[in-house]
């Protein structure tokens, strides 16, 4: 099971790939992408393509903007 460690403020969260709905660029904050999971939403500072190579098994583009998780 693949993870992501995410830092939203000075804490430290990690997530499991499967909890992952789906990841896009953030609508009003240049630079950032924003990870949507069932309990809230994360904003990342990071690149949509870094997530897309990284993550290329468990993660399809479905749009210019969007990725989402395969299973």
């Amino acid at each position: 099971m693949t993870t992501v460690i995410i830092n939203k403020n000075q804490d430290i969260i990690k997530l499991n790939l499967s909890d992952i709905y789906y990841i896009r660029t953030h609508p009003e904050k240049p630079h950032y992408v924003q990870v949507i999971t069932a309990d809230t939403n994360y904003d990342v500072i990071d690149k949509l393509k870094n997530w897309e190579i990284n993550f290329s098994e468990d993660l399809a583009r479905c749009h210019r903007n969007c990725l989402v998780n395969i299973s």
